[in-house]
């Protein structure tokens, strides 16, 4: 389990599969936008040719021929569609980066959420493992003064048995609640899979 809730959030920025995706979309829809703006630019292109002539009339010089082509294109305006397809894809790319931002915060959020009740549980858990044992140490008090005939009735026995299997119940409830809170933090931060939790 993560040590503190920042390495929570961190942990969560390279596994959670939903702010993977997000992450992944938005850098697509930025190498869309930069295709489409190279559509609205020049283009230039180098070629270079060498040639042989085995015609033994012409003089060494004409023999061999070394070309050099420099070529410049540049689009021509085609009804707007080039520029449509770059604001179409710029505005794609600004829509991807807001869904990654809400993404991120609602992340944090959740992680924050699933670690503050991690905390919580584990708290309670503890609290109630005190109350259990403090449960049980009374009981026992309790019951050998009875069979001692000290003064205890049977009454007060059967409450104390009673609050001691209370206070049991809550405890077998607060462990599993506990453990519900560990699955719940692994799978805000991406980490509930069988590779993480080495299971075969």
């Amino acid at each position: 389990m993560p040590q503190n809730l920042n390495s929570a959030i961190e942990l969560s920025k390279k596994n959670n599969p939903d702010l993977n995706i997000a992450l992944l979309e938005y850098e697509q829809s930025e190498k869309d936008t930069t295709i489409a703006k190279s559509d609205l630019s020049p283009t230039a292109k180098l070629s270079f040719e060498r040639s042989y002539s085995n015609d033994l009339s012409s003089t060494y010089d004409e023999r061999e021929k070394d070309i050099l082509k420099a070529t410049v294109s540049w689009p021509f305006y085609s009804g707007g569609k080039n520029r449509a397809k770059y604001k179409k894809n710029r505005n794609l790319q600004t829509r991807k980066r807001l869904l990654l931002d809400n993404t991120t915060k609602s992340n944090e959020t959740i992680v924050a959420s699933a670690w503050s009740n991690f905390q919580s549980s584990k708290s309670l858990l503890n609290s109630v493992e005190l109350q259990v044992k403090a449960a049980e140490i009374a009981n026992e008090g309790i019951t050998a003064e009875y069979e001692s005939g000290v003064g205890r009735t049977t009454l007060e026995v059967i409450q104390s048995n009673s609050f001691l299997l209370n206070a049991q119940i809550s405890l077998a409830n607060s462990e599993r609640n506990y453990l519900l809170s560990q699955f719940n933090l692994l799978k805000s931060i991406g980490l509930l899979n069988s590779d993480y939790l080495k299971i075969k």
